[in-house]
């Protein structure tokens, strides 16, 4: 059986394997500033929302732990669950407790 990949998939995993390569060239040092900038940001920003929808985030990727926190500590942090073939809405108000 033969697989044939259109041209939009194509190009869709060279941008993948383009910005995986950007995104592992980034130095700890510009990787935790971004981090720290990105979490007083949305923080600030979302202080006084009733939900916020996050997401777990990839060891690869900035980390929203700490942001996730604030917002569990709010009651505010829903975080998606996939659950065979759904993806399922999870209100989380502690992480260590909920996310076992």
């Amino acid at each position: 059986m033969v697989i044939l990949l259109s041209d939009l998939e194509l190009e869709k995993n060279k941008l993948r394997q383009f910005y995986l390569k950007k995104r592992a060239s980034i130095t700890k040092k510009r990787y935790k500033e971004a981090q720290n900038q990105l979490t007083n940001l949305l923080k600030k920003r979302f202080e006084k929302e009733t939900f916020i929808l996050s997401f777990a985030s990839k060891s690869s990727e900035i980390s929203l732990w700490e942001l996730n926190e604030f917002l569990a500590n709010q009651n505010s942090l829903i975080l998606p669950k996939c659950n065979k073939h759904n993806l399922d809405l999870y209100l989380v108000k502690n992480i260590n407790k909920d996310l076992r």
